[in-house]
């Protein structure tokens, strides 16, 4: 029973820091080469790593070059001011709302709100093929 009740207590604990995840994005390219390519001079440049993140944004789709996730916002920031010093100057940060499992949710682990996308075409923004065109 104590085992139980610890990590229950524990599990309240991480809850109440693990709501709100910060991110920092140094680039974006609508191309996926154009990104990598960013990312590297990115990790190359800074201490942190850098990751690759597909976004639908109102502008089109986009890939962000992301460093994080970062619990707090100080931190971010600090990585922010990091960045725009090494010469990113569109460095800003993104806080991420977690859905916890502490909120009613059935899963096991907190999970992330995001936006689903239908398929691989509309990511890459291809018009629908017929049935007697092949892929290329």
């Amino acid at each position: 029973m104590r085992i139980f009740l610890c990590c229950f207590l524990a599990l309240l604990v991480l809850n109440a820091y693990a709501e709100t995840e910060y991110w920092v994005s140094v680039s974006s390219s609508k191309y996926w080469k154009d990104a990598e390519r960013l990312q590297q001079t990115a990790k190359s440049t800074l201490s942190e790593p850098f990751s690759l993140q597909p976004t639908h944004t109102k502008k089109g789709f986009y890939y962000r070059v992301v460093a994080g996730p970062f619990l707090s916002q100080k931190a971010a920031m600090q990585m922010v001011e990091q960045a725009k010093a090494a010469g990113f100057d569109g460095a800003w940060l993104f806080p991420v709302k977690l859905q916890s499992f502490m909120e009613g949710s059935s899963d096991a682990a907190p999970s992330v709100e995001t936006e689903t996308v239908e398929s691989e075409r509309q990511i890459l923004d291809l018009p629908e093929r017929t049935d007697n065109q092949t892929p290329q």
